[in-house]
């Protein structure tokens, strides 16, 4: 059964249509603008397609695009597969399931999905009323300014000898509290409304920061291209910055064009096919690749995290620290989760690599949330701790730390074995009953959950 339902892959289907033409791998990886390598992940179906790649790939393989992307029943089949996995159910009667009772089928991966999209919205939310610090700040302002009026209309109404110039001066200051109370509320509402779509209300700068990103998939092709004039990078990059909706604020914006500018001088330092081909000769290793570039592991890091996402590096994400712990970047690669707003999971070796500074730590990660290894998503996770040191005596040491994670298969070839962390990304959504650094109960789990003090 496994065998008939990885025949409705999409990377199985172009590695069946390339055989069937007598193709060698490379020939086709070489006409459609991508690497063997990353051609061979795609045929066993550890990165997904669509979209140009999937056309073009069709097209040198002269067959229409709709014939290599997942049917309507094999998608069916993989929803399928993914609810009795988590539902303990019997995997291999699946196929059998779908085609005896298809309408029961489809209903239940309807359902499947809206527990899944009702279960993330409560993680959200939660988060958000938790940790959200504009909600907090909201509340703050609100709870003042009702103070503030308490105060001055109880002097009015507690009589006394108070002249006119006085009353008029409490009664202006009550009018513009009343005022400042009315558009405190308001936006404490809009907010509130906004809360029920989870996507919508970003809170912080660096949320807004890396929404841009992400609208931008992390890379920014025209600040790739070599020789502009110093001028010409800094009108790309304001409008870049204009034509973002998610930055709010002269503050935010002023970031932003300095997180531009920092990544034209990645660009300039370590330019984009060059830089492809030294990582994949070097095995995605950003040790090699800071010594072949004479760079600092950090920006190393950051330039492998902001490759194109149609390139075979467009997976690898990257979380980085200060040196508190609170998280400053925030590229989750699919299947590794980052809380937004809570701390995160302490197992994580990015926490680790703070106290241990210049050096490179090696484990491979996954989140499981109770299945096992083989069901999700692992990362080769690279983490690395930095400092800079003060420029006169008894100035503070600032320290921070960075995690790359490499979807598992892409450097592969490694001779080292890391270990193995089953990591969460936050206490309140994280399902392990019995982990030594848990903090809080998660809100969803299924069983109660051990807290350590």
């Amino acid at each position: 059964m496994a065998e008939q339902e990885a025949g409705y892959s999409t990377g199985a289907r172009i590695r069946q249509r390339r055989m069937d033409l007598g193709m060698q791998q490379g020939v086709l990886a070489q006409r459609a603008g991508i690497s063997a390598s990353y051609l061979n992940l795609i045929e066993h179906n550890r990165r997904r397609i669509a979209g140009k790649l999937l056309v073009d790939i069709a097209a040198v393989l002269s067959i229409d695009p709709s014939q290599l992307s997942e049917d309507t029943q094999s998608a069916l089949l993989n929803e399928l597969r993914n609810g009795a996995v988590e539902s303990m159910a019997e995997i291999d009667r699946v196929g059998d399931f779908a085609s005896r009772f298809p309408g029961w089928a489809q209903h239940l991966t309807h359902s499947q999905k809206r527990v899944a999209e009702l279960e993330r919205t409560v993680e959200i939310l939660s988060d958000r009323l938790t940790h959200d610090p504009h909600l907090s700040d909201a509340l703050h302002e609100v709870l003042t300014v009702v103070t503030a009026i308490r105060s001055s209309s109880g002097i009015l109404a507690g009589g006394g000898n108070l002249d006119a110039v006085w009353q008029e001066r409490f009664q202006k200051n009550i009018d513009e509290d009343a005022r400042r109370l009315a558009e405190s509320a308001e936006s404490l509402v809009q907010y509130l409304d906004g809360a029920g779509r989870p996507d919508q209300g970003i809170s912080s700068a660096g949320e807004e920061i890396d929404a841009c990103f992400a609208r931008h998939s992390w890379h920014f092709e025209a600040l790739e291209q070599p020789d502009m004039p110093a001028s010409d990078v800094q009108d790309i990059a304001q409008e870049i910055v204009r034509g973002s909706e998610d930055l709010r604020s002269d503050g935010t914006r002023a970031r932003m064009m300095r997180h531009l500018l920092e990544y034209r001088i990645r660009a300039v330092q370590m330019p984009l096919g060059a830089f492809l081909q030294a990582a994949a000769e070097c095995n995605w290793d950003p040790l090699a690749l800071a010594s072949r570039f004479r760079q600092p592991i950090a920006e190393v890091m950051h330039r492998l995290a902001m490759l194109p996402a149609t390139s075979p590096a467009g997976g690898i994400g990257l979380v980085g620290c200060d040196g508190a712990g609170n998280l400053t970047f925030r590229k989750a690669p699919e299947g590794f989760s980052v809380p937004r707003f809570d701390g995160a999971c302490a197992l994580w070796p990015l926490f680790e690599a703070l106290g241990r500074p210049d050096s490179m730590l090696v484990h491979d990660v996954y989140q499981s949330q109770g299945r096992g290894p083989e069901d999700v998503p692992r990362f080769t996770a690279l983490s690395c701790g930095v400092q800079t040191l003060p420029e006169k005596l008894g100035a503070p040491v600032l320290r921070q730390a960075y995690m790359l994670l490499i979807p598992q298969g892409l450097a592969e070839g490694s001779d080292t074995a890391p270990p193995f962390i089953d990591a969460g990304a936050s206490c309140r959504i994280c399902l392990q009953t019995a982990c030594p650094a848990r903090r809080e109960a998660a809100i969803l789990s299924r069983q109660k959950s051990e807290v350590a003090f």
